[in-house]
């Protein structure tokens, strides 16, 4: 029995005859209800919710309607309304057109790269495109090179945390985006190391670990001391300041998220260009639109929706998320259809299916807002409604396998145990939030569940203290063990 917080005795039983009350109403399994509260801790916020799948009502729903951060189970939503919306072969499209002529190796004219928010195109497919200028015998454009995109919508959502913002997992979302607005860097230590319990700096060099238009002025190091941090400062358009220290004496890799996507893309054109020996006699310009008259000299599309969405639930890409939202946006409200508009879209389509969100709060297509509240419960409905529909059963492939794959492939306790290989699931961390929601299989029967936990600290946060594998490993031995005696008899 858990026991709630600042409650008298009196009130304690109270609340133990309501939740007999709710079970009896509601079918659910006593059993293991009660193995669920007797586990559940005291000092955060915990949701569970478990169905055998092809049954009407859960078999517990422990706090399944309390709202709470849902971090990355947000993508599941996404994902599935993208199918539903988008269709699962839609695809990003970036385009290369002119309003000029060509002639003796000259356009006379414009160019026009046309950008809609490709969250995978790379540097390396955006030289490709403008590659075929050369194919065309293009060795000098008389006009400017126009990007062509959204220039006014906003590339974060409403509750991003600002500190999270020079790194690449909360990249700027944009028309713009090219390596997935983000650059990588490694930072190593170029001095002695200092004696132990000495203060000091040890002197550290910051390279990119590949050419792009970003600029690193740094002055941070490695030192000794419990208050050793990193810190970074914008200085300009992709130009950070990079200070302070790392504890440990080791090679540390670094993603910086750009912080000016059209510029980024710009100057990338710009260099590609450049290295393709074809003089730009005009300037790089932002556009919200290319002229109707403009003939298409080269295109490139990303992968369909189906891929990009099993990318996201694997990886769990913040990028691909948001986009495919605003994507969403678009295709109902037009080009400068922004994140609101997104969440609109997302929650009519889950309500279509059936999913009614109107209680609770979604503000991007990624998790990473720290203003989204979900319930265990909406989030099991739709893990039921995936497995049940064609279009969207799919997904469940793409979930990551403990112990094999994805972001389960070494998340502990999922590398070994009754866990591993068993549970396929898209987890939903950040800080002081660690959750789970997927599927496992016991004698013959599936079940999709869905574990929220917030309110941890850091310590909580350690991965031997994990409440869903815990949780997750106590009902699936039950469940077994039901399983066995019901065949010995």
């Amino acid at each position: 029995m858990m026991r709630p917080i600042n409650s008298s005795p009196r009130r304690r039983w109270a609340v133990l005859c309501l939740c007999v009350a709710s079970i009896s109403a509601t079918a659910q399994d006593v059993g293991l209800t009660q193995l669920v509260t007797t586990l559940a801790p005291t000092d955060t916020s915990v949701a569970f919710v478990l169905s055998e799948l092809g049954q009407q009502e859960p078999l517990v729903s422990y706090h399944g309607q309390l709202k709470l951060l849902p971090a990355s189970l947000q993508k599941l939503l996404t994902a599935s309304a993208a199918i539903k919306v988008l269709g699962g072969d839609f695809r990003f499209t970036t385009s290369l057109l002119t309003d000029g002529r060509i002639e003796d190796q000259l356009l006379s004219g414009n160019l026009y790269l046309v950008f809609k928010g490709d969250p995978a195109l790379t540097s390396i497919q955006l030289r490709t495109l403008l590659a075929k200028l050369k194919e065309l015998g293009i060795r000098r454009i008389q006009g400017d090179l126009m990007l062509v995109g959204n220039t006014r919508r906003a590339t974060k959502a409403p509750g991003w945390v600002w500190d999270d913002l020079g790194i690449c997992y909360a990249a700027p979302v944009s028309s713009f985006i090219v390596d997935g607005n983000c650059v990588k860097a490694v930072m190593r230590p170029t001095g002695k190391p200092l004696p132990k319990d000495t203060m000091g700096i040890i002197p550290a060099t910051v390279t990119l670990r590949s050419k792009a238009p970003f600029t690193v002025d740094s002055d941070a190091g490695y030192g000794n001391g419990a208050f050793c941090q990193l810190a970074l400062v914008n200085k300009g358009p992709n130009h950070i300041d990079f200070t302070g220290c790392f504890p440990e004496k080791r090679p540390l890799n670094l993603a910086f998220a750009i912080n000016d996507p059209a510029a980024f893309t710009g100057d990338w054109s710009r260099e590609i260009l450049d290295g393709l020996n074809i003089r730009l006699t005009g300037q790089v310009r932002l556009a919200s639109l290319a002229p109707v008259d403009a003939h298409c000299l080269g295109e490139i599309s990303s992968v369909p929706v189906y891929d990009l969405t099993a990318k996201l639930l694997l990886e769990s890409d913040n990028l691909i998320s948001d986009t495919l939202l605003l994507a969403m946006a678009e295709k109902h409200w037009g080009k400068d259809a922004g994140f609101n508009q997104g969440v609109t879209v997302l929650s009519q389509a889950l309500e279509e299916m059936g999913i009614e969100l109107s209680n609770h709060r979604l503000e991007d297509g990624s998790g990473l807002s720290r203003y989204n509240l979900l319930s265990a419960g909406v989030l099991n409905q739709l893990l039921v409604q995936i497995h049940a529909d064609p279009q969207l059963r799919p997904l469940i492939n793409a979930l990551p396998k403990a112990g094999e794959s994805g972001t389960l492939a070494h998340k502990a306790p999922y590398t070994q145990g009754t866990l591993k290989h068993r549970i396929i699931a898209k987890t939903g961390s950040m800080g002081g939030v660690d959750n789970l929601a997927g599927y496992f299989s016991v004698a013959g029967k599936d079940y999709s569940f869905v574990v929220l936990e917030n309110g941890l600290t850091i310590e909580d946060n350690a991965p031997q203290k994990a409440w869903h594998g815990k949780i997750l490993a106590a009902v699936i031995q039950q469940l077994e063990s039901r399983a066995l005696r019901d065949n010995t008899r």
